[in-house]
């Protein structure tokens, strides 16, 4: 059996810089950010994920724990679509709602078992 290739990133200050650590295949589903930020019924109360979009500017993303819009993935503006299958670039954005410092576990894509 081949052991997990997760990666923990550590986010510290309002606003973190992470560098993708797997080159393709993530989504936000499948990173397993989910399981380490503070998520909310919305954007403001949850952790954010900014993603550059293809304008250059950033579309904002959080983990929602439930609420109006349900639970999953969602996007600012669009809130009640399901964003989880948004692919992660080679960059991306993490700010905290809250003070403390934490780690970000990042899990593998699938197929990524065998490598």
């Amino acid at each position: 059996m081949q052991s997990k290739l997760n990666t923990s990133v550590a986010v510290t200050g309002k606003y973190t810089f992470v560098s993708a650590v797997y080159p393709v295949g993530a989504t936000l589903d499948s990173s397993g950010m989910q399981n380490s930020l503070t998520g909310g019924a919305s954007a403001s109360i949850a952790d954010n994920v900014y993603i550059q979009n293809a304008t250059s500017a950033f579309d904002i993303y959080y983990y929602s724990t439930g609420g109006f819009f349900g639970v999953g993935w969602r996007k600012v503006g669009a809130a009640s679509v399901d964003q989880g299958d948004v692919p992660l670039p080679s960059a991306f954005i993490i700010a905290r709602t809250g003070t403390t410092d934490f780690n970000v576990d990042l899990s593998e894509p699938a197929g990524y078992e065998d490598l």
